[in-house]
């Protein structure tokens, strides 16, 4: 929906904006934003050639046109315009997240310390942020009046908005994740805060209320003998996800269609393994995205899908890990309607794939090759689930293998150390009686973690 309202936006500013220059002028202009060439304008008007060069803007190609036009051409428009195009822009672009919940409690955080030291470097900032007004500063002229008169007002000369009132009457509650974190790096910057020491308690505020988001204030720099501080992912899986091969019970043969653009496609046993073959969306892949996408697939109709998709995912699952059923089983007895908006939990996810064998590759090949659960909080954070049985410590016999045990130490910190966050349960935790009851507590935990919304089904399993 964000590329659709952008691409309508920048077509109308477009429009706008060059209507005034001839038609001499504007194919220049036009292609200086990057927008698509017409393979015929002989005879147009200049309405008709802008016309027919805006309707070959698509999804494709406008986030790319936006971003040109408003770095050529954002100092000339209007303050409101510009902010507008900047939001949807952000919002349609990927970006580290900011929840709602979280930002409150930021807010609540920096009640008490000094939001800056230099108010003329504050209030310049603000304008650059956040100003919404028209040319005329007329509140009749503006959804938000005059915001910075008001700040001024309230905020530094009569001190009667907290920090609070402040975020709530510019809106930062409600913006692109993209500009509130721009204003949170502005207020930490030595523009406005010229105090080393102010900064790091700034920026100590704003990470304490950020704890277990997964996302900090970090610095990255220095600048006149200041830190520069910008939002950073803790986790070390930055990239958009590309492929997610899932629910194979044996190894998928795989081979390249384009390796130019890491296209992949399965050889043999098409019907052994499933590719998520769409977008990965930025909040997370949860289970309505993935019934969806299975429903398409199929052609079938919500219930059908929903109950098809479950039940060929607990068959890919290995006849030698009931555990590993229990746990898939209850994570829907636990959620029941709930599930489709929380994660997907994905079984049996290949991460590494060798065309050879052991035999051929040696035995430092395919360790750690498939997991057994993963979901995927969101592009940054993703969460590896391993049932861990005898086979994970000891040797056929039934005997206690320290080598066993060590290689698979040394995946769960390779697993790590590349951005994954792995959870472990011993095999013996879940059996039928107290299993349930661990599972429901462990997803209470991880989703709090995160931030996830849940609820549990009407039928508690505690």
């Amino acid at each position: 929906m964000s590329l659709i309202k952008l691409n309508d936006f920048i077509k109308s500013i477009i429009m706008e904006n060059i209507k005034p220059l001839t038609r001499r002028e504007i194919p220049s202009l036009l292609d200086s934003f990057g927008l698509p060439f017409s393979k015929d304008d002989t005879g147009l008007s200049k309405a008709q050639y802008i016309e027919n060069r805006l309707s070959l803007v698509n999804d494709d190609n406008v986030i790319n046109i936006a971003e040109r036009f408003l770095s050529l051409y954002g100092g000339y428009l209007f303050n409101k315009a510009r902010f507008n195009l900047e939001e949807l822009l952000w919002s349609a672009t990927k970006s580290i997240i900011v929840l709602k919940s979280l930002r409150y409690k930021i807010a609540k955080e920096l009640e008490n310390i000094p939001i800056f030291l230099d108010g003329h470097a504050f209030i310049k900032f603000m304008k650059q942020l956040w100003d919404r007004n028209e040319f005329f500063d007329s509140i009749a002229f503006s959804d938000y009046g005059d915001i910075i008169k008001d700040i001024e007002r309230h905020f530094i000369q009569n001190d009667d908005w907290s920090f609070h009132d402040l975020c709530k009457h510019i809106g930062a509650f409600d913006v692109s994740d993209k500009r509130f974190m721009l204003f949170l790096e502005g207020l930490a910057s030595s523009d406005i805060r010229p105090d080393i020491e102010s900064q790091r308690i700034f920026t100590d505020r704003v990470n304490f209320a950020l704890s277990g988001s997964g996302i900090e204030l970090r610095e990255v720099d220095c600048e006149g003998g200041f830190p520069v501080y910008k939002f950073s992912s803790l986790s070390l899986c930055l990239g958009v996800p590309k492929n997610l091969i899932f629910a194979s019970p044996r190894k998928p043969d795989i081979r390249f269609r384009d390796a130019v653009n890491n296209d992949i496609e399965i050889v043999n046993g098409l019907e052994d393994v499933l590719i998520f073959d769409k977008p990965f969306p930025s909040d997370g892949l949860r289970w309505r995205d993935l019934q969806n996408w299975w429903a398409e697939k199929h052609n079938l109709k919500d219930l059908e899908a929903k109950s098809q998709l479950y039940f060929r995912l607990l068959a890919s699952m290995p006849k030698e890990s009931p555990p590993q059923k229990l746990f898939f089983e209850s994570y829907f007895r636990i959620f029941a309607s709930n599930i489709p908006e929380l994660p997907a939990l994905l079984p049996e996810v290949w991460l590494h794939w060798d065309p050879k064998t052991v035999r051929e590759r040696g035995p430092e090949a395919l360790k750690s090759f498939r997991m057994d659960f993963l979901m995927l909080f969101s592009h940054e954070i993703r969460v590896v689930i391993e049932i861990d049985g005898k086979q994970h410590y000891s040797n056929p016999s039934g005997k206690a293998d320290p080598l066993r045990y060590a290689t698979m130490a040394k995946s769960d910190r390779e697993l790590r150390l590349s951005g994954y966050d792995v959870y472990r349960f011993g095999a013996t935790e879940l059996d039928e009686n107290s299993g349930p009851k661990h599972i429901q507590e462990f997803f209470s935990l991880l989703f709090k973690r995160y931030h996830v919304s849940f609820k549990f089904s009407d039928i508690m399993l505690l």
